[in-house]
């Protein structure tokens, strides 16, 4: 598929709010697609028509031989026949200037065999060029709630009325699609259900960006596999971004296979995972990991204020759920700030004494009446302390459901929410469906996944990391051309240790003093020379890895232990197989410091990728990375580094001194840079490890891989 921009709303309009659907395939057999899409449009708003050669009429209504014979042309054809009658159907559509198509038919380029590929390739391209969008082929259809138009052949369909906090569902899969639409049967309000199937034409891309202009929603929940053109998933977050539409996604096919051919360690941790992880923090998206949580964490947002707090309130009537739910706040790192003194005191004129005023609060079962935990709610709500309050439901009964619903009217009133989460096992029990479409209650079955959601709510007030205008140069004006002659000069696909950290130089990143050398006594010399201890390594373009292989010795003080090492060093690089070509022996100072590694990997959809986490020989078992789009901007690059699980070392541990944060970020910077410079002919780069310690920040080993796969 060529490049183009997002369908849009206005692009969309006719095929996904049709005004007339005709069905090509109706039949009067009740177990044919035709017949179960006709049913399924019993509450449809518009006009139908029937089409198929076969029949003058289908039961009381007139049927057409062809779509060129209707009255009108239809805003969505519904096309319910084999792959080996689709083409033709389309031209049809086309000629008859119908809106689009919802194709079912299966049997194209899912398939993978060369003749369905180039079927599927002919009718996009048929209908790209008379402005004509196709949904599928191989797709189960859509729901759009608001005019009841069901354009699918799954039977057994369920409809409410979109409330005013519907939920807009997309997801690639239509099996998926159809399962989490079943979350109208509890009470969620949904506006569309959008499938995507092959994606010839219309995409997820572009169902965001028509949801996140389309009024009748509030949020978009989305299960996400991948897409061949990021920079349009990208645009479409963006404009949901702007329209301050809540994006969900549950990502499919999380796993390493996009890393499996990386030489370094940038590429093996920054694989297709990190890559959409990355994106979706650029588009402002919210992910989820349980695919259980994607409708609820959904409704919540739909629903939801802009947080007007840091902090949240636990209060229940059993100190068991409010323990689990406060180990889970701390975990997730969702703040519980402590109430104050006024409002403990406010609090214990509703509580036994030996309630426990706190946060979280614990009012007990003597107190359990529906009045007291909604006067208790009150008191925290009405606090400007708590953006929220959680309540975790233990037992489901009738007689408990008025106190939920007085909890959520108390949210509607003081503009916040109150989240419910199940701490009993009837996730279908009294109460749910209420609390569901309630505009101040989100419910949650897992009490983890709730926080999580209001984490991300919280956070999605403050300003966004990618806000910021991308640096656009900040290294020396000639680094690139002096880069790329380096590069040009190197025959092999690894660039060596000297010749990699000569780029980085050229960057304005710090690099250790080193000396090459090839003979056991200019090892010595220089070892001397440089004073106290040292690092010897053998340099070989075809040794990337060189602790992995045992080619290099630490923390060498004595010449005797400089001769052992340069001979043992030399000896292990010789036993290798193939025989690797030595350029010598590198010698180097020995730094002490926190290690950091940082590089780039160019991927083939999103192009640069930017890496930094907690570096050494344990980078890859460790795994705490953050991956980031280049261009970075200045807070991204903060955002990176301070995120990361070891972050409180680079603020200084038994006696070192606190890493300089601005400068191991202007670093990141300067890597950014000279990924976006050279993306045409550098594919990775590895800085292993950056010895940080306080403001000496130093590159003592690199590693670049030239080429490009696959992006241009």
């Amino acid at each position: 598929m060529s490049q183009r921009a997002v369908y849009r709303h206005k692009d969309l309009s006719r095929v996904l709010e049709p005004r007339s659907i005709a069905i090509v395939g109706a039949s009067p057999n009740a177990a044919s697609f035709g017949s179960i899409t006709h049913a399924n449009l019993e509450n449809y708003k518009g006009r139908i028509y029937l089409v198929n050669a076969k029949y003058d009429r289908i039961g009381q209504q007139l049927c057409y031989p062809t779509v060129a014979a209707l009255p009108e042309a239809p805003d969505c054809v519904v096309i319910a026949i084999g792959q080996e009658r689709v083409e033709a159907a389309v031209r049809d559509c086309i000629e008859r200037q119908a809106g689009g198509a919802v194709i079912y038919a299966a049997g194209f380029s899912e398939t993978g065999r060369e003749e369905d590929i180039q079927l599927q390739e002919r009718i996009a391209a048929m209908a790209r060029e008379a402005n004509f969008r196709m949904i599928g082929p191989n797709v189960v259809g859509l729901y759009n709630h608001v005019v009841k138009a069901a354009l699918t052949f799954t039977p057994d369909i369920a409809f409410s009325e979109p409330g005013e906090h519907a939920v807009g569902l997309i997801s690639q899969s239509g099996g998926l699609a159809n399962g989490l639409t079943q979350a109208l049967r509890v009470g969620i309000s949904l506006s569309h259900s959008l499938s995507a199937g092959n994606s010839c034409d219309v995409d997820c891309a572009d169902y965001v960006a028509y949801l996140a202009e389309d009024p009748n929603c509030s949020a978009i929940a989305m299960v996400f596999e991948g897409l061949p053109s990021t920079d349009r998933l990208l645009e479409a977050g963006e404009i949901a971004r702007r329209a301050s539409k809540p994006l969900i996604v549950f990502k499919l096919g999380r796993g390493q296979i996009g890393a499996a051919a990386a030489k370094s360690h940038t590429g093996f941790l920054s694989g297709t995972d990190a890559a959409y992880a990355a994106a979706f923090r650029r588009m402002g998206a919210i992910v989820v990991k349980d695919y259980h949580a994607l409708m609820e964490t959904a409704s919540f947002f739909a629903k939801a204020p802009a947080a007007r707090a840091q902090g949240v309130a636990i209060c229940s009537t059993s100190g068991g759920t409010v323990v689990h739910a406060a180990d889970e706040a701390e975990e997730v790192g969702v703040i519980l700030p402590q109430p104050s003194a006024a409002l403990k005191g406010k609090i214990a004129e509703h509580v036994p004494s030996f309630a426990s005023i706190a946060n979280p609060c614990d009012i007990t079962a003597a107190a359990g009446t529906n009045e007291r935990l909604v006067s208790v709610a009150d008191l925290f709500l009405s606090s400007d302390s708590y953006a929220a309050l959680v309540n975790p439901h233990l037992y489901a009964t009738d007689l408990s459901t008025p106190r939920l619903i007085g909890m959520g009217d108390l949210a509607l009133k003081h503009g916040k929410m109150v989240a419910v989460t199940l701490a009993n096992e009837w996730m279908g029990g009294p109460g749910v469906r209420e609390m569901n479409a309630h505009a101040g209650l989100g419910l949650f079955r897992s009490t983890r996944d709730c926080f999580v959601a209001l984490k991300a709510w919280i956070e999605r007030g403050r300003p966004a990391a990618s806000d910021e205008t991308p640096i656009k140069r900040c290294s020396p004006l000639r680094a690139r051309e002096h880069a790329a002659k380096i590069l040009a000069s190197h025959a092999t696909t690894v660039v060596s240790e000297a010749k990699a950290k000569q780029i980085l130089a050229a960057y304005g990143i710090p690099v250790v003093t080193e000396a090459v050398v090839t003979t056991e006594a200019e090892a010595l010399e220089v070892a001397k020379s440089m004073g106290g201890k040292v690092a010897l390594k053998v340099l070989s373009d075809e040794i990337p890895h060189k602790t992995d292989v045992g080619v290099v010795r630490l923390g060498l003080q004595t010449p005797e232990q400089v001769q052992t090492a340069y001979r043992e060093i030399m000896d292990a690089a010789r036993a290798l197989e193939p025989a690797p070509t030595i350029e010598g022996v590198v010698v180097q100072p020995m730094l002490d410091g926190l290690e950091i590694v940082m590089g780039t990997r160019l991927d083939p959809q999103f192009g640069p990728l930017i890496l930094v986490g907690m570096g050494g020989v344990l980078v890859e078992v460790l795994r705490d990375t953050n991956v980031a789009l280049a261009p970075l901007t200045r807070a991204e690059a903060h955002w990176m580094i301070q995120n990361l699980k070891g972050a409180r070392l680079l603020q200084g541990y038994r006696g070192r001194p606190a890493v300089d944060v601005d400068k191991l970020a202007e670093i990141l910077l300067r890597v950014s840079e000279f990924a976006l410079d050279h993306k045409a002919s550098v594919s990775e780069l590895d800085i292993n490890p950056l010895i940080c310690s306080g403001s000496n920040l130093m590159a003592v080993d690199a590693l670049i891989i030239k080429g490009a796969p696959g992006f241009a």
